[in-house]
């Protein structure tokens, strides 16, 4: 079976962070253990062409091009180029990655092909993350999508629930979670003396409130250093305020073992075991996703601390509830409260006991998460799709 994935956004080493591109990495190699070929097309806007990657992520064949703007008059050359590309490729089904412009993208396809396609749904249709959800215009192209998708599947019942208020495909849709390769993990399992934050350096996940936290920290004689790992918009904004607020910086700091006291290091993007030792040497991983600013649709960060044995202290958010009724252990603090931060931060590295129990627990849980099962229920989707017969599950 032949799978063509659509990703709206580029897809390679140098530009991919986090979300969908963590996603396909993942699945990409158990997908070809279970003789499912993966192949994907990311949108790049400055192409006017289809054009075969170089700079790859995924070790599967990867197509650059330019992506469907959801649009009353739309682009057929673009479209039959595509279906050249699934024509070439011998494609048996379409997966979008997103509703709104993967999903427009292969509804045009499946008009003009008939390759039938399945829907993910992601952050694409939350409102706190994506305003343009609240035009008509936008909502009623994607009840289009969810209609004439042979399959949706949904990444928690949040999603699940957003996305049936558009378009209810209750008949239709599963829940399957995101994942984690467990097998990976508990390679660096030894606990260095630091604080971690990592993600998307943007407003909405709360980096702000994090270094906000530690100068108070700081002022009442804390001395354990914080490492902010990652990339985004907000870099600059978030090394001045740590000078801004008195405390010592150190930019593009990769190392993964010792780090000065009363000190913000920025690591910059991390992937592959520099990001498995820093989160797996961390002491506690501080999650401060602001939900007044963003709404996260999975937690993959919440998921890697439960698989490195982790304790968190975590912004109360739906996911992070979702994920507690799964097996998570944290403690839960109101998003933008400074003192509550400083409470729950304190409790953890004051009660060793208690932060390790916590790492163990969740240990302990984050196996039902693991990839390989999860790839199977997408499988088996496929092939319910397009009639072949399904892999076993467990």
């Amino acid at each position: 079976m032949r799978v063509l994935f659509l990703f709206p956004r580029p897809l390679d080493s140098q530009t991919s962070i986090g979300g969908v591109a963590e996603f396909l990495s993942a699945i990409v190699p158990i997908l070809q253990d279970l003789n499912v070929v993966p192949i994907i097309y990311a949108g790049f806007k400055n192409l006017k062409q289809i054009e075969l990657a170089d700079d790859k992520l995924l070790d599967a064949k990867v197509y650059n091009g330019p992506f469907l703007k959801p649009r009353w008059f739309i682009s057929y050359r673009l479209i039959k180029n595509v279906i050249s590309l699934c024509q070439k490729e011998n494609i048996d089904i379409i997966h979008a990655q997103g509703t709104y412009l993967a999903g427009f993208m292969a509804l045009q396809i499946y008009k003009q092909s008939g390759i039938p396609y399945v829907v993910t749904s992601h952050g694409d249709i939350l409102p706190a993350a994506s305003k343009r959800m609240k035009r008509f215009s936008v909502q009623k192209r994607c009840i289009s999508v969810l209609k004439y998708a042979k399959k949706v599947t949904h990444l928690t019942p949040m999603l699940e629930k957003v996305s049936h208020q558009l378009f209810n495909t209750t008949e239709k849709s599963v829940i399957i979670s995101n994942g984690v390769n467990t097998n990976q993990w508990q390679k660096y399992s030894a606990e260095k003396n630091f604080l971690l934050a990592i993600g998307r350096l943007e407003l909405g996940k709360g980096f702000h409130i994090i270094i906000e936290t530690y100068q108070e920290l700081v002022k009442n004689g804390f001395t354990v250093p914080l490492v902010i790992a990652g990339t985004g918009t907000k870099e600059f904004f978030l090394h001045q305020l740590v000078q801004k607020l008195g405390l010592n910086l150190i930019t593009n700091n990769h190392g993964v073992t010792e780090f000065p006291e009363k000190s913000v290091i920025f690591t910059g993007y991390v992937r592959g075991e520099t990001k498995s030792r820093l989160i797996e040497n961390a002491k506690l991983i501080l999650f401060a996703t602001q939900p007044n600013l963003w709404e996260e649709a999975y937690g993959i960060v919440q998921l890697e601390a439960m698989a490195a044995g982790r304790a968190l202290v975590a912004s109360d958010t739906t996911i992070t509830r979702y994920l507690q009724t799964k097996g998570l252990q944290c403690l839960l603090v109101s998003p933008t409260s400074i003192q509550e931060w400083m409470r729950a931060i304190l409790t953890l590295l004051n009660d060793d006991t208690l932060r390790k129990g916590m790492g163990e627990a969740n240990k302990k849980a984050a196996i039902s998460f693991d990839w390989h099962p999860i790839v199977k229920q997408y499988v088996n989707i496929y092939r319910d799709v397009t009639a072949i017969p399904a892999v076993r599950v467990g």
